[in-house]
């Protein structure tokens, strides 16, 4: 004890010299690390270290305790098509360890949101500086978890910003089918940066966009908005984002995200339509519509039919596993338009499936009888008569085998108010 009061007598006041310097040499390290990144790693390692704690520092204590938003429990955009994403990712010295960990939590959530599958999106990424680095390819991670702990486990690089280099790397190292890339699949890049490229980038990011491939630029802090202007594709107000502080990426990502994911939809909105529109089965109120499904995962069809000279239009929604469906309550000798979309969540086709169809003129009847022949109406397969019309056909036989729904003896009537339609025609017919 003795021992200890000496020392603290002998050493007391460099100690508290040591401590009062080192108490205002924080302060100035936290006035000025907004705009220093030198200075926020001095200010990183003495609160590390135990050798001073953030409590002066009040914008450095909240960057510290900020916490992460959570991840989606599941993918958000929903989405039939494909695309193929590789982030770019600066890790040079100036962003920092504590920094690097928030870009690492931006990312998770930039590729919490896909649908991450071989059929869907899939999400390779590079981190460069000096040098670019491949951390992984587009075929490394088919998956959604698989992706995501690649992403937490990602390691921080450093080195210099020379993101012109990076932007060629990419093209040509990670946009290469040996490696994942889908022929069918929408190419997106996407460029994470803190400062100013040390090498040209204009022309490389010229030659990424005349590949095709759509580019986003992010900057923080430090990045030059010009060059990020120069990089990303057009417009800007869609893929170009700066930021002053790392902890405000989390505040963009949703708005980001929004548009990646229609990127990755593209502008026909992804979903595809149906095709090869059918109609049989035509009756003075009625007509049926089949349709193919696309290739595609569909959860429901939505079918829209009006008069082509105007008027109310008419919805059914059927399951995505029907294909086929009988539109009703039609009015006679009218001709309908039909619009056939497909529908996967909030997703739906950007062009439907069109057709049309004329149903056939309403049949005014009496009994029938052999010795007062009745002038009936037939439909005949428009697809047989390609080149006739309605008053060119000869007359023809029919033999009535019902009436109203009751048997009757079968009468062969030879006077027929014929019309063209594209019914299916049989010599065994229904009068109505």
């Amino acid at each position: 004890m003795s021992f200890c009061l000496l020392f603290i007598s002998v050493f007391g006041v460099h100690i508290l010299f040591v401590h009062v310097c080192l108490k205002v040499f924080i302060l100035f390290c936290c006035s000025l690390a907004l705009f220093s990144p030198l200075l926020t790693h001095i200010l990183s390692f003495i609160t590390l270290h135990g050798l001073y704690t953030s409590e002066g520092c009040p914008w450095y204590q909240d960057s510290l305790s900020r916490p992460s938003p959570p991840l989606l429990t599941e993918a958000k955009c929903k989405s039939q098509a494909k695309a193929d994403i590789i982030l770019l990712v600066d890790g040079s010295w100036s962003i920092g360890r504590l920094n690097f960990k928030t870009i690492r939590a931006f990312i998770a959530r930039i590729v919490g949101v896909f649908d991450i599958s071989p059929e869907r999106v899939m999400i390779g990424m590079v981190q460069y500086s000096g040098d670019p680095k491949t951390e992984w390819h587009l075929n490394a991670h088919p998956t959604r978890d698989g992706l995501l702990k690649a992403v937490a486990d990602l390691p921080y690089k450093g080195g210099n910003t020379m993101t012109g280099m990076a932007l060629n790397y990419i093209l040509q190292n990670n946009f290469k089918p040996n490696v994942g890339l889908r022929k069918d699949s929408r190419k997106i890049g996407v460029l994470i940066t803190d400062g100013k490229s040390q090498d040209e980038i204009i022309t490389n990011s010229q030659v990424l966009r005349d590949e095709n491939i759509e580019l986003y630029a992010i900057g923080v802090k430090n990045a030059d908005e010009n060059e990020l202007r120069s990089i990303a594709s057009d417009p800007d107000e869609i893929h170009m984002y700066n930021v002053n502080d790392f902890s405000f990426l989390l505040d963009i990502v949703d708005e980001l995200t929004i548009n990646l994911c229609n990127s990755v939809k593209g502008p026909g909105g992804g979903m595809e339509p149906p095709t090869n529109l059918v109609t049989s089965e035509v009756t003075h109120h009625s007509f049926r519509a089949t349709w193919t499904g696309p290739e595609g995962p569909v959860e429901k069809y939505r079918i829209e039919y009006m008069s082509v000279a105007g008027g109310i239009t008419e919805q059914i929604i059927v399951d995505g596993t029907v294909t086929t469906v009988v539109l009703t309550k039609l009015t006679p000798l009218t001709e309908y338009v039909v619009n056939v979309f497909s529908v996967t969540g909030e997703e739906t086709s950007a062009e439907p499936l069109k057709g049309t169809e004329t149903t056939c003129k309403r049949c005014s009847c009496s009994a029938p009888s052999p010795s007062s022949p009745l002038l009936l109406s037939v439909c005949l397969p428009l697809r047989q008569f390609p080149h006739t019309t309605s008053s060119q056909l000869p007359r023809v036989n029919l033999e009535v085998t019902s009436y109203k729904g009751v048997q009757v003896q079968p009468i062969q009537y030879p006077y027929l108010d014929v019309e063209l339609c594209k019914k299916s025609y049989s010599d065994r017919q229904e009068v109505y």
